[in-house]
């Protein structure tokens, strides 16, 4: 009897050899327990969500073969986890694998985007490389993960919060504080939506180009964001949400800024 162990979900084809091979003859494929594993006629296996060992059987002219497969479920602590960039996570990930067997002894540790965060193979620590989200899987397939929040390890503030510029008019200059001063991702970078509306150049000086609508960015490398939004004449400051000015009803435009940083 052959044996195969697969995560819960997981895929894998198995193949009966009939001998002689010019044998006339056709296989069918039999699972004993539909709930833990399936089997169509190609010999394709699919675990199902359950744990537990099931008989897959391959019957041709009144013979048969037996592969004996083993479902493994896997359980990750915790499933979320916040972390700043640079910093490793204090409490290592963990896996519950049910039933233990030999060939998942330990788990298989990676990160489906190693930009973001990389996973320790052997330890399960978890450590930030950039701002945004990931996934941390505990096996080789994609059946149990830890959802990973990177974010920046300051606060931006962008001032003033209110600014009123005619075409041609030039502001100097937008202020931005950091929050800690001497955080590690204290660079930070200035960008318009809308360049055809206002400018701004790497010291935060505004130049309103024409009549319109747009935003002025202030970021870190990291991701930490502030912007100052534009109705008509007007630009004033926002945080992942829109406002609109009392005097002009239309809609501002958006854009994604630039996150090249530079040392204040």
């Amino acid at each position: 009897m052959r044996k195969l162990t697969l995560p819960a979900g997981d895929s894998y084809q198995l193949y009966a050899v009939v001998l002689p091979e010019d044998a006339d003859c056709n296989v069918v494929w039999i699972s004993e327990k539909l709930e833990i594993a399936t089997v169509d006629q190609t010999g394709l296996v699919t675990a199902a969500k359950k744990e537990g060992k099931v008989n897959i059987i391959a019957i041709a002219n009144g013979m048969t073969a037996v592969c004996e497969v083993t479902v493994e479920t896997v359980t990750v602590e915790p499933e979320t986890l916040n972390i700043t960039i640079g910093e490793t996570s204090s409490t290592p990930l963990t896996a519950t694998i049910t039933p233990y067997n030999d060939p998942y002894e330990e788990a298989v540790w990676w990160s489906e985007d190693e930009s973001i965060a990389i996973v320790d193979g052997a330890t399960g620590e978890v450590t930030g490389l950039s701002a945004g989200v990931v996934r941390i899987y505990a096996t080789e397939g994609e059946s149990a993960y830890c959802t990973v929040t990177v974010k920046s390890d300051v606060d931006i503030a962008i001032a003033p919060k209110t600014l009123n510029l005619a075409p041609d008019e030039i502001y100097n200059k937008l202020e931005v504080t950091i929050t800690p001063p001497d955080g590690i991702d204290a660079a930070y970078t200035f960008s318009s939506a809308n360049s055809a509306i206002a400018t701004v150049d790497e010291f935060g000086v505004v130049t309103a180009m024409s009549d319109g609508t747009t935003k002025i960015y202030a970021a870190t490398a990291g991701g930490a964001i502030r912007f100052l939004h534009g109705h008509g004449r007007c630009l004033y400051t926002g945080y992942g949400h829109y406002r609109r000015h009392p005097r002009n009803r239309s809609r501002g435009c958006s854009a994604y800024p630039n996150r090249h940083g530079r040392t204040c």
